[in-house]
């Protein structure tokens, strides 16, 4: 194996996911499979997210915990701002073990990021 290709992740509204990873992360379209199916890239790297949109309930040992994107701190500041803007509770905190900054966002569908 010499890397990992993708992340496939269930989105109850794909298109208020779509703008929260584009317009507010600053995530990039990679390209869509189809209207239910997209994928997505970080702007400096070739990882991608899948989204992609189901009516299907969630059961709790189906659930992920967190995944992380690779920031800056001077990011990290502005997207808590952006997401203060944008109505999306956060809470930024110190991870000594790692020596960064990490912020924890509570996305309104479904599920938590950490960075």
């Amino acid at each position: 194996m010499s890397g990992l290709r993708h992340i496939a992740l269930k989105s109850r509204d794909l298109k208020k996911t779509e703008r929260f990873y584009t317009e507010i992360l600053g995530l990039k379209i990679a390209f869509r499979v189809s209207p239910e199916m997209i994928f997505l890239r970080s702007p400096k790297e070739n990882d991608l997210l899948n989204f992609i949109e189901s009516n299907e309930r969630i059961r709790s040992h189906q659930g992920l915990d967190h995944f992380g994107f690779k920031v800056s701190k001077t990011y990290l500041k502005a997207l808590e701002k952006k997401l203060k803007q944008n109505g999306v509770g956060s809470k930024a905190a110190e991870v000594e073990a790692q020596s960064t900054s990490a912020i924890r966002m509570a996305i309104p569908w479904n599920f938590t990021v950490i960075r």
